[in-house]
Parts: C-alpha cells; sequence; structure tokens
C-alpha cells in the first residue's frame, strides 16, 4: 500500500510534465505556422486584379494558399510524431510513464491541430477575399480618374490594385495600356518602375501567363531604349546648338570682356563667376580646347584678382571707418591694415598679363590707399605722445622764464628732454617725426644757453677770485709763505682749472705761480697736493 501511494505522484507529476511540454510544443509550432502564414502574405501583397477576373483568379489562389497551408499542417504534424516519439523516449526512460497516458496527451494534441488547420484556412479564406475586393475598387477608382482625364491618380490606383494582387496579369495589361497612350507625359523613372514590377510578376503569376508577361517586358524594354536613343539624338542636338551658344556668348556676347567691363572701370564679380563656370562646362565638352583653355586661364586670373582686390578693398573701408569714429579705434584699425597688406601681397601673385589694364590699375591704387590710411593712422596713433612732448616743452620755455638758480633749471629741464625722448620713439608719423625733432632742437638750445649763462657765471666768479688775490699781492710790498699761503686758500684753492675758458685759465695760473715763488720747496710740494686734492667749486654749484 505505502508503495502504490508512493507511485500516484510520480503518474501524476509526469502528466505535468508531458502536457507542459506539448503545450510548448503546440506553441512554438502555431508561432512558426503563423510567420509562414503572414509571410506568405507579404509575398501577395503587391498587385491587383481586375473585376471581370476576380472569381477564376479566387479559386486558383485559394487553392494555392489552401495546398499551401495543408502542407504545413503536414509538416507540422511529422514534427509532432518525431517530438512525441522523442519525450516518450524521455519519459520511458526517466519516469516510465504509461503508454495510456502518453497515447491520451499525443491524441489531445492532434485534436488541438486540427483545430488550429481549420482556424488557418478560414484566416486565409478572409484575407484573399479581401483582397480581392480591394482590387476591383482599385480599378473601378481607375477607370473614374481616367473619365476625368487624372491620369496621375488612375496610374496611382493602378499600382494600388497591382501591389494587391501581384499574379494578376490583367492588372499589368490595363497599367501597360495607359502608360502607352500616355507616354509622352511618362518619365524614365516611371517607365523604370514598371519594368522592375514586370521583372517580379514573372516570378509571381501563373506559369501559363509566363509567356505572356515575357512578351510584355521585352516590348517595354524596347519601348525604353526607344525612348532613350531618341533622347540622346536630341540631347546630342541640344549640346551642339548649347556649344555653339556658348562660344558667341564668351567671344561676343553676355560675357565678352568688352560687356564686362563698364564705363567706370569695374567688373561685376558675379559675371566673372558666371563666365568662369561657363569655361569650366565648355572645357568638358569642346574638343579643341586649346580657346576654352585660354579662356580659362585668364578668367581664373581675373577672377582671383578681382576677389582678392574686393576684400582688400573691404578691408581699408572698415579700416577707414575704424579712423573716423571718434576715438578712433586705433587697434582695430591696424589688423585692418595689416590684412590689407596681406592681401596685397598675395594679388600681385597674380599674372597681370592675362587681366585687363582696369584690374592692375585698381591693384595698383590700393598701394596708395593703403598708404594714405596709415599716414592717417600714424598720425592719429603719434597724437598722444605729440601733446606730451607740446605740453612738456611749455614746460621748459616756463622753467627757462623763471630765473634763479641755473643748476636746478638745468636738471628740470634735462630731465624734460628725456621725457621728450621717450615720447618721441612713439611717433610712428614720418613728417609728424620731422616736425618735432624741430622743436626738441630749440628746446634743446634754451638747455645750451643755460648751461652757457652757468659757464659764464663760473668764469666771472673764478676771474673775480684771481682779480681779488692778484689785487691783494699787489698791495704787500714784502710777500712772505705764509701770505702766499693765505692768498692761495682764499682766493685760488676752490677754482676748478679743467672748468676755466682759456683766457681764464691763463690768469688763475699766473696768480697761482706767483704766489708758489714765494713757498718754499717742501711748502711747495704739499700746497700742490692740497691744491689737487681740495674740494673744487662745481658748475652744479651755480
Amino acid at each position: 500500500m505505502e508503495q502504490n501511494m508512493h507511485n500516484v505522484p510520480d503518474k501524476q507529476d509526469r502528466k505535468q510534465v508531458i502536457g507542459k511540454v506539448w503545450n510548448i510544443a503546440i506553441g512554438v509550432l502555431c508561432a512558426v505556422i503563423l510567420w509562414q502564414l503572414f509571410s506568405l502574405h507579404a509575398e501577395r501583397k503587391a498587385i491587383p486584379k481586375t473585376p471581370d477576373t476576380i472569381s477564376q483568379t479566387e479559386i486558383k489562389t485559394l487553392n494555392l494558399s489552401v495546398t499551401t497551408m495543408t502542407q504545413i499542417v503536414v509538416e507540422t504534424q511529422r514534427r509532432l510524431e518525431r517530438l512525441e516519439q522523442e519525450i516518450r523516449a524521455v519519459c520511458m526512460n526517466k519516469l516510465k510513464a504509461d503508454d495510456a497516458a502518453m497515447k491520451k496527451v499525443v491524441a489531445n494534441a492532434e485534436k488541438r491541430l486540427e483545430r488550429l488547420e481549420q482556424e488557418i484556412r478560414a484566416v486565409c479564406m478572409n484575407k484573399l477575399k479581401a483582397d480581392e475586393v480591394a482590387v476591383a475598387q482599385a480599378m473601378k477608382k481607375a477607370q473614374e480618374a481616367l473619365a476625368r482625364n487624372d491620369t496621375a491618380l488612375a496610374k496611382l490606383y493602378l499600382l494600388n490594385a497591382i501591389n494587391h494582387a501581384p499574379h494578376n496579369t490583367a492588372c499589368l495589361f490595363e497599367y501597360y495600356k495607359l502608360c502607352k497612350q500616355k507616354s509622352d507625359s511618362m518619365s524614365e523613372q516611371e517607365w523604370g518602375q514598371f519594368r522592375n514590377i514586370l521583372e517580379l510578376a514573372i516570378y509571381q503569376i501563373p506559369p501559363e501567363e509566363i509567356e505572356k508577361i515575357q512578351a510584355l517586358y521585352d516590348d517595354v524594354v524596347k519601348f525604353m531604349d526607344s525612348r532613350s536613343i531618341a533622347a540622346a539624338k536630341r540631347a546630342e542636338v541640344d549640346q551642339k546648338e548649347k556649344i555653339k551658344y556658348s562660344l558667341q556668348e564668351l567671344q561676343t556676347g553676355k560675357y565678352a570682356w568688352n560687356k564686362l567691363i563698364d564705363k567706370n572701370s569695374s567688373i561685376d564679380l558675379n559675371l566673372i563667376q558666371e563666365r568662369l563656370a561657363l569655361c569650366n562646362e565648355l572645357r568638358n565638352v569642346v574638343e579643341d580646347d586649346s580657346l576654352i583653355n585660354e579662356e580659362l586661364n585668364r578668367t581664373v586670373a581675373v577672377f582671383s584678382g578681382l576677389s582678392q582686390i574686393k576684400v582688400v578693398e573691404a578691408t581699408l573701408k572698415n579700416a577707414k571707418d575704424s579712423l573716423s569714429v571718434s576715438p578712433p579705434n586705433l587697434n582695430s584699425a591696424n589688423a585692418q591694415l595689416q590684412t590689407a597688406r596681406n592681401g596685397l601681397s598675395q594679388i600681385w601673385n597674380i599674372d597681370y598679363s592675362l587681366v585687363p589694364a582696369e584690374i592692375k590699375k585698381r591693384a595698383t591704387d590700393l598701394v596708395d590707399h593703403i598708404a594714405s590710411l596709415e599716414k592717417n593712422y600714424n598720425k592719429l596713433k603719434s597724437e598722444p605722445a605729440c601733446k606730451r612732448i607740446d605740453n612738456t616743452i611749455a614746460e621748459i620755455e616756463n622753467i627757462s622764464r623763471k630765473g634763479g638758480e641755473f643748476t636746478p633749471r638745468i636738471k628740470a629741464i634735462t630731465e624734460k628732454l628725456q621725457e621728450i625722448g621717450t615720447g618721441m620713439r612713439e611717433i610712428t608719423d614720418a613728417d609728424t617725426f620731422k616736425n618735432y625733432e624741430k622743436k626738441i632742437t630749440r628746446a634743446g638750445n634754451i638747455l645750451q644757453d643755460l648751461q652757457r649763462d652757468r659757464y659764464k657765471k663760473y668764469q666771472r666768479w673764478a676771474i673775480k677770485q684771481c682779480y681779488d688775490g692778484f689785487t691783494t699781492y699787489s698791495k704787500w710790498k714784502v710777500v712772505t709763505a705764509k701770505g702766499a699761503k693765505w692768498i692761495i686758500d682764499g682766493y685760488l684753492i676752490k677754482i676748478d682749472p679743467s672748468l676755466l675758458s682759456p683766457p681764464v685759465a691763463e690768469l688763475y695760473n699766473n696768480v697761482l705761480q706767483k704766489q708758489f715763488a714765494e713757498l718754499r720747496t717742501g711748502d711747495l710740494v704739499d700746497y700742490q697736493t692740497g691744491i689737487a686734492t681740495h674740494k673744487k667749486m662745481s658748475l652744479e654749484d651755480f
């Protein structure tokens, strides 16, 4: 009893396992069947049928679909049988399943598959009938569109019918009939589309219709070839006429050089660009291209030169605008002028033997224009330094007029002149620089005058010292060494001989030598040393 109780759960578990396996297997197989069904539908979803052929075509198509589905079901049954054997073997080996339970499971699976087959057959029948109805509607609407002379819409409806029933040859012939009637309005793309439809239809139509469609395909290809040949001949004639007309335009017409240059010696860059494009086109189609190459090279030179000239001219205009504002935008102007100079250097790389004289003149005028703007720029850039220099010169003149001691005034003016020298380095305009050189010269003369007056004052002081010392010396009837020392120390020792003019130096030496004559040899050496080392009166002391 205990053993039997133990076996009951085993049988129940075995049935549950088998049921799950079969459910999974049937689900997978159903998915496969449905995928094949929709694949069949997708292959058929491209072309229609005409109303007068629906029933016959429907029967053929339905029979084809039923046969296909029957094959699917048979194949499914074979797969299930193999799966049944495999499951049975697994169950026998692992669970020792009883045959009755297994047969019951298989019988249930077969019933489910039979029902599935019926449902699939019904779905196919309904879908095919729907497609045939759609074809009939499309064909009818195509006829209505033709009645309204709406060819484009009629072709659209016919293509829709073909798309629903690609095996329906009546739709193909109807579309071909329309294309032949309206061949003038049919593009190469549309004929090519129809040819591709026929290529595909050959593999979808019933075998007895293949020769008809093949003949129709050959007729379409032949017609397309004839159209292509005719189009090529027309294109050749048109090409020759176009070449002839284009050459006339280059030599005597719109793009002739004498017509491109107006009374003001200006050339429209857009017209030059059009001429360049025309030369490139002609070079590819004209056999004797020597003339075209010559015109092309000349046009390229003109286009390159004129393009660069316009860029430089626009750049100079921007530079001029930057200098015209208040205050002037010197940084922007300088950048624009630098760009213009670089552009001008590129302009001169052009072969001017190929371009009209007007182009070369415009390039030459740019040199003067740049020079003029640069001069204006340099003047404006120099203005702050010029103002500082003018103020400094005024200060120098004011210092000179104040009077007083020479040395402070000379020192102040010297410092001011150094400031002027620094400011002169900021003057970039040549004419302005020359003008301020004259002003600086006059300011320097003021300094020289002060230095000269101070020098004269030193001479007068030295002369007075020598005169006073000599006067005292002359009053003495007897001159002793002590008296000579007193005169040297009192009048002569502070005089710097290097600062004396020649006449004053002669006077100084004459008085000094008279005093040296009164000294003994030892004292003479001492005093000569003392005079040489004693602190002298300098020009700065005045």
